[in-house]
């Protein structure tokens, strides 16, 4: 009935009618379902410019609209009474301020106790709390940092463009692990995302904590970062194996905007492993997934374009048994589709797919909660015509497969979010990696590759040789201090390609059967290359792992899926040998070293090349010079600008940050499709060119270049244009990767 005074009072009839046909009311439906209490939260719909924009942006508009509400709070209702209860209220004394948001929760697996996050004001970020069904014993789990303020300080200085961000830390979307401690995403790593030209959005990563201990500082000692992304992850949850689930941002060689996928680890945050979404651009975003209870078969998540909804859109139910490299496990729950790989829906209208514009017209989605494979607890925006901001448009719903939706609660004053059955559940296996413990001294893990041959197809036998290991940057919030006018990023490293840094941690050798075994760094974002005997990548890895300290992983080849058998009647070579470490390429001091363009490649012109191809006498209409291009230089702007010949690219294929067909460029592509072997350059300096004859060092370090997407900057730090403070000032990888600029030293 609140359905139809919401829809009676705007004139939507016709609405009505709709409804009355498609919803079929079963009164006994809610009186089955094996619990009798559902938990919930309380506060308006967020309104951010983007999914994970929503505590930076999405929560008050400069004093015009607040999310921020006396009577925001966690509830639960009796479903047969329909009688709601206040679990903690933003009013309550005992939390800071009077009017805050209450963002996600968890109910423990007695179903006593509920850790959640709550956000005070504008100017503070979300602390975790913990408080007990009945609404006593509240306790405070995270806080303030001693650093904090100095931090807002330093770095706080986008409040004109972001009102409800000014670099607070943010500790959110807690769950319960099955060993006792507390998983939850957080900002407290102080990454900024890359495509975000101002510094004003920020990234945030998997955390654990252990609520065991009493004081503030001992639980401070006790967080630990578990997983490590430079864009973000939120939501994470626990499957039934005891795995956490989570989205996990790709920005891998893959264009900004897509490939925002489903990823699980072990709960101390070993054994990373694609679960859905590593090569699907529709939707872009697989979101706050919980899998069906008793089985990992069936995940429920939500499916959502990149912006500008806040993290609302489809239902989607994936089978996890099919290939999940195809599209076959994802099935539509619910009759709205991401069309697009970056913004808004479509939903069904009779038999065609009609465009939403900005939410209007269709039914919307948020944290759907399976009671089964068949029904789903699910907040909904009911009301098609409402826009997906409304702030009063979502309300509880039990909803099935066959499209009925039952109302269990939707006022009209506010939305509601995070349906949770009030019942105990069973407790998963605590499970965790079996750690080496002089690999964890050294902060290392151990990899084993079985044989590199698997999986690339096309490559004769043999012709894999080396390894390369290389790392993801993330973007430190100190490395923004240099702005400059860029689309894309403040620091980017490189005109249209890929907008983050990597480095190269070395190479391996791979032995006759395929097999390697090698150590890497732990807690680095790390993703792998297969070589030729000539150092140039046959195939790249466009996804990363994290390894934890003492953690050994095995892969039985390349673009493997889970569960798949190495399928070898003998004990690979490299197991009886000593694991390697990671060494240098012909020419290189060490193999820990940036990929520099002005240090690496730009020294080879200048020996070889200017003397024909300089900025006078420039042969070929080609300038080969250092010369200052903006944030560029000559010769990277000009060898960029040739043309293809014979099917190949002047400096080889690369990945774009706006790729031409944004909606297949997150798909596998074969070996040789990108860097040197792609490059008609290569090939003219190997056959030799107007008498020039380059070394094989030199060679490696060009085509070692193309292979890495035609990076330019090897660090963040700097000023680009001629004139400003440590102008292309060239740093170690050491200073690379701290999260202050030499000059500027961290001093937390």
């Amino acid at each position: 009935m609140n359905i139809l005074k919401r829809m009676y009072g705007s004139g939507i009839i016709l609405t009505i009618l709709v409804l009355l046909q498609s919803s079929k009311p079963y009164s006994d439906t809610l009186d089955n379902l094996g619990f009798e209490k559902v938990l919930f939260i309380k506060h308006p719909a967020y309104f951010s410019s983007h999914f994970y924009t929503f505590f930076v942006d999405g929560m008050d508009e400069g004093g015009r609209r607040s999310c921020f509400h006396k009577d925001n709070g966690i509830y639960y209702i009796d479903l047969k009474s329909r009688v709601e209860t206040q679990v903690i209220l933003a009013s309550d004394k005992r939390l800071p301020g009077d009017k805050g948001i209450f963002g996600r929760f968890d109910l423990s697996y007695d179903a006593t106790r509920i850790v959640f996050d709550y956000r005070a004001t504008v100017e503070t970020g979300f602390r975790i709390y913990e408080i007990d069904v009945n609404g006593e014993n509240l306790r405070q789990l995270t806080f303030d940092l001693p650093w904090e303020k100095d931090v807002i300080e330093k770095y706080g200085k986008f409040r004109d463009e972001s009102r409800t961000y000014n670099k607070h830390i943010d500790d959110m979307h807690p769950c319960y692990s099955p060993d006792g401690r507390i998983i939850f995403t957080s900002t407290r790593v102080m990454f900024e995302t890359f495509c975000n030209s101002s510094g004003a959005l920020s990234t945030a990563n998997i955390h654990r904590l252990d609520p065991s201990f009493d004081t503030p500082s001992e639980l401070e000692a006790s967080i630990e970062q578990i997983s490590i992304n430079g864009v973000s992850e939120f939501a994470p949850s626990v499957l039934n194996d005891g795995r956490i689930i989570f989205t996990r941002w790709e920005y891998l060689d893959k264009s900004s905007v897509s490939i925002k996928t489903l990823w699980s680890i072990y709960p101390d945050g070993s054994k990373g492993e694609e679960v859905y979404g590593l090569n699907h651009n529709i939707p872009s975003t697989f979101y706050k997934a919980r899998a069906v209870p008793g089985n990992n078969h069936y995940v429920f998540c939500d499916g959502v374009p990149h912006f500008p909804q806040g993290g609302v859109g489809t239902v989607l139910r994936i089978d996890t048994r099919k290939d999940i490299r195809t599209k076959e496990p994802m099935e539509l729950f619910t009759p709205v589709f991401m069309d697009h790989y970056e913004a808004g829906w479509t939903y069904k209208k009779g038999n065609r797919w009609a465009s939403a514009e900005e939410g209007v017209g269709c039914r919307l989605y948020d944290d759907p909660y399976p009671l089964n494979e068949h029904q789903v607890l699910v907040a909904c925006k009911i009301n098609e015509l409402d826009p997906w901001d409304h702030p009063n448009a979502y309300g509880i719903y039990l909803l099935d497969e066959a499209g009925n939706h039952e109302e269990i609660l939707h006022p009209e004053n506010t939305s509601c979010w995070v349906p949770y059955p009030l019942k105990p559940r069973p407790l998963p296996p605590i499970i965790s990696e079996v750690v080496d413990p002089d690999l964890k001294n050294q902060k290392k893990a151990l990899v084993i590759l079985t044989d590199v041959n698997r999986g690339l197809t096309g490559v004769p036998r043999g012709s894999v040789k080396y390894i390369r290991v290389n790392e993801q940057i993330p973007r430190p919030w100190g490395s923004n201090t240099q702005l400059w006018d860029y689309e894309y990023s403040a620091t980017s490293p490189q005109g249209d390609a890929h907008m983050w840094i990597r480095l190269q941690r070395g190479v391996v050798e791979v032995e006759e059967d395929g097999s390697a075994q090698f150590y890497v760094p732990a807690d680095r974002s790390l993703f792998f290359e297969v070589l030729d005997s000539n150092y140039m990548a046959i195939q790249r890895e466009r996804t990363w792992v994290n390894f934890r300290p003492g953690e050994t992983r095995s892969c039985i080849g390349c673009h493997e899926r889970s569960g798949e058998s190495p399928g070898q009647n003998h004990v690979p070579l490299a197991l009886t040998l000593a694991p390697q470490e990671l060494g240098p390429q012909p020419g290189e001091e060490r193999g820990f070293r940036l990929i520099h363009y002005e240090s690496d490649v730009q020294p080879i012109w200048d020996k070889h090349c200017i003397s024909c191809h300089g900025s006078e006498k420039a042969a070929g209409n080609l300038n080969l010079t250092n010369q200052p291009r903006h944030i560029l230089n000559a010769s990277y702007l000009n060898l960029k600008r040739r043309k293809p010949k014979n099917g190949k690219f002047c400096i080889g294929d690369y990945v774009r940050e706006d790729d031409p067909d944004p909606y297949n460029d997150g798909q596998y592509r074969e070996p040789y499709s990108f860097g040197a072997h792609t490059s008609w350059l290569i090939d003219m300096l190997k056959e030799g060119h107007q008498g020039v004859e380059l070394s094989k060092e030199e060679m490696i370090r060009i085509s070692t270049w193309m292979d890495n997407n035609i990076q330019y900057y090897g660090h963040y730090y700097g000023g680009r244009l001629e004139g400003e403070d440590h102008y292309r000032v060239v740093l170690s990888p050491e200073e690379a990767l701290s999260p202050t600029a030499p000059w500027d030293p961290d001093e937390r």
